[in-house]
């Protein structure tokens, strides 16, 4: 999401242990975020009123419990240049987090988020001669048809070349092909199948 936030939201069952945050956070976003992702229910008084009107807390709760169930409670949560990191047992995710003049909640995004069965799923359809639709959640292919699909990574191999291998650099998937490379957001459901792509614009200079 660039970042999916708000495409899709698991329905999954919460259970957040405890998680501290170290003594010496200098920022109260970490805090923030520590609390969205250790709560059994999110605080509303936490965000703006601005972004409730336009997103429900409970969708907030649904998106955030998403994150936990696939990849464990949090063990840190770090600054990362203008991002947050936030580290789980099974991946990580960046969040860009603001706040109003109240030190509400005004703008939260998730995206890069890294995973074992993300970085699986990335480097079987790159590689792939063709695409199945099995790998693909329905709801995705009814927006970005499997023939969009083709013909995106189509020009993507001509304009770089062979798909080469999968980078994390910065936490993020780096798609590294013969002639160049592309920043990559992937997601996959509990099945394993892709509810999320995108990539940037090919860059035939970086390696």
């Amino acid at each position: 999401m660039t970042a999916r936030f708000w495409a899709c939201c698991f329905l999954a069952v919460l259970a957040f242990p405890s998680f501290v945050v170290p003594a010496n956070a200098d920022t109260p976003a970490i805090a923030t975020l520590n609390a969205l992702f250790t709560k059994t229910t999110i605080d509303p008084s936490l965000f703006a009123r601005n972004f409730v009107a336009k997103i429900p807390v409970s969708d907030v709760q649904l998106f955030v419990g998403s994150y936990v169930a696939r990849l464990g409670a949090p063990t840190a949560i770090d600054k990362s240049g203008f991002e947050y990191l936030v580290t789980s047992p099974k991946g990580s995710i960046k969040v860009n987090i603001a706040f109003d003049e109240h030190d509400r909640i005004s703008s939260l995004l998730f995206h890069d988020e890294l995973s074992a069965e993300n970085l699986s799923a990335l480097e079987k359809l790159l590689a792939a001669d063709s695409i199945s639709p099995d790998w693909f959640e329905p709801s995705y292919l009814h927006d970005v048809p499997t023939q969009k699909l083709t013909s995106l990574l189509a020009d993507m191999h001509k304009a770089l070349g062979k798909f080469v291998q999968v980078d994390i650099r910065n936490a993020t998937y780096l798609a590294v092909f013969e002639r160049g490379v592309s920043h990559a957001q992937i997601s996959v459901d509990s099945d394993g199948r892709i509810n999320y792509l995108a990539f940037s614009r090919p860059d035939k200079t970086q390696h």
